[in-house]
């Protein structure tokens, strides 16, 4: 017979089939299916597309910055490579332990769907020109 355990720290079924038990545990603590942003993060080490392509952007900001343009790049394509079409994930990745470990600089925070909404609206013609360009030379 099945006897559930369940508190906010943890959930568990017990199976005891009379020749011992079986025990169930759920508690899988933080989850990510996002495994292999590692990997991602290790080629753009290597081959440098976040850095290349925040070469061809245009800064338009003043004053201090949160975010560089190479992170804002950085968390975009690989939140486009994951699967996730738009910056309103952003405000949910910054939440993913998986994303922040390979996508943040250290000591920074990822940015949020702000941050990208800006970033996307401000890019201009001559740096979209730069990274057509940037693609047909790789």
């Amino acid at each position: 017979m099945a006897q559930s355990t369940s508190s906010a720290a943890t959930t568990q079924f017990t199976f005891d089939f009379g020749k011992g038990a079986v025990v169930g545990d759920f508690d899988g603590g933080d989850i990510c299916i996002d495994g292999g942003i590692v990997l991602l993060r290790e080629l753009d080490d290597r081959r440098g597309y976040s850095r290349r392509i925040a070469s061809c952007i245009s800064d338009w900001r003043t004053g201090p910055v949160k975010h560089e343009v190479e992170d804002l790049v950085r968390m975009e394509l690989f939140m486009k490579a994951c699967g996730y079409s738009g910056g309103i994930d952003a405000n949910s990745l910054r939440q993913n332990a998986m994303f922040d470990a390979a996508a943040a600089q250290p000591g920074k925070t990822l940015p949020g769907q702000s941050s990208f909404s800006r970033a996307r609206n401000n890019v201009d013609a001559d740096s979209v020109d730069r990274m057509q360009r940037l693609l047909t030379e790789q």
